[in-house]
This record gives C-alpha cells, sequence and structure tokens, in this order.
C-alpha cells in the first residue's frame, strides 16, 4: 500500500490536497502512523483522532481580513524577524530552509498573486489557524507589502525612487524573465478544517 493510500485510510476525511500538500512530505521523512514527536508539532498541538473527526471545506476568503489565532500572528511575526531581519529565535535555529523557503514563495506570490499549493486552516473558537502554509502565507503577505511600496514608487517624482525601480525591475527580468508584478487580490482558496 502506498504511504499516500496509508494516510487516506487514517484520515479519509481529509481532502487529497491536504495530504499531499501537507502530510505526505512530513511522513516520507518521518513515516506513518509514526510516534515521532514531530507529529504532535505537525498536527499543530492536536492529535491524531482529533484530525479524524474534522471536517473540511474549500473556501475563498479574504485573509487580510479574518481574524487569525494569536499563535499564529506570533508564528507570522517571528517568522518574517527570523527571515528577513535575521533575529536570532526559534524559526531560525530550527527551520533550516526557512529563509529560502520564503523567499521562493515571496518571489512566487509576485509573480502570481497566490502563494505556490493551497493553505491548510483550522477554524476553532472563532478564529483561524496557519496548520500548514506558514512560509507561504508570510511570503504572500510580503509581497503585499512589496507591490505597495513599488506603486508607491511608479507615481513618485523622486529620482532615486525612480532609479530604484528601474534596478528593480531589471533583476526580476533577469531572475524571472518579466518585470511584470501581479496585483494583489486578498481574496485566496484555501482549505478549512472545523472540529
Amino acid at each position: 500500500m502506498s504511504l499516500f493510500k496509508e494516510i487516506k485510510r487514517d484520515l479519509i476525511n481529509f481532502p487529497d490536497e491536504a495530504i499531499r500538500e501537507w502530510l505526505l512530505p512530513y511522513a516520507n521523512e518521518i513515516g506513518w502512523p509514526s510516534l515521532n514527536k514531530r507529529w504532535e508539532g505537525i498536527f499543530f498541538g492536536k492529535t491524531l483522532e482529533f484530525w479524524k473527526t474534522t471536517s473540511w471545506t474549500k473556501k475563498k476568503l479574504d485573509l487580510t481580513a479574518i481574524p487569525f489565532s494569536i499563535i499564529t500572528v506570533n508564528g507570522l511575526n517571528e517568522m518574517r524577524q527570523a527571515y528577513m531581519f535575521s533575529v536570532d529565535n526559534l524559526y531560525k535555529r530550527i527551520i533550516k530552509d526557512g529563509p529560502q523557503r520564503y523567499l521562493h514563495t515571496l518571489s512566487y506570490a509576485l509573480r502570481y498573486d497566490k502563494p505556490p499549493g493551497i493553505v491548510c486552516l483550522l477554524y476553532e473558537n472563532n478564529q483561524y489557524s496557519i496548520v500548514d502554509g506558514n512560509h507561504r502565507i508570510l511570503g504572500w503577505l510580503v509581497s503585499r507589502d512589496a507591490i505597495r511600496a513599488i506603486a508607491k514608487m511608479e507615481k513618485s517624482d523622486n529620482k532615486e525612487h525612480k532609479e530604484r525601480l528601474v534596478r528593480l525591475r531589471q533583476s526580476m527580468r533577469k531572475k524571472w524573465g518579466t518585470s511584470s508584478i501581479a496585483p494583489f487580490s486578498s481574496i485566496q482558496e484555501v482549505w478549512v478544517a472545523t472540529p
């Protein structure tokens, strides 16, 4: 039996996409089912039994307006500090490829106006928590800030702003083959689990 089928057998309620994006990469690394303590963190501090009882719905949500849990907000802030400002925190120490993952998602979001892959949220106690996709959401949110800054530079008469914009577009053309940036849309498609 394939690893995907084993997970699906245990979590029949999970959408295939959530298994492929969220659980399968970890299962390939540490096994399934596993007593490895990492599953506690992967499962957002919840048990396998908890996840067996969740219902999943694919939704389009305004990710800039929904109420995120304090755990999610703090996590995104700490990731931003680690990856953008080299603050020595848990994210910098434990997730070795974190900066590369963040930069990949930022680059992708600037080009396509969405995070790569789908993000999985848990809706509980009238708030949302990111259970898979923190790096993708961070990159996407930072892309919004970059798009705003670029729009401001485009409207500016400041010579330094114009020169920065030219250098930025040259860099983008060299890296991506295009200098265009997608407009930012706060509405994104996500999977939402509810207990």
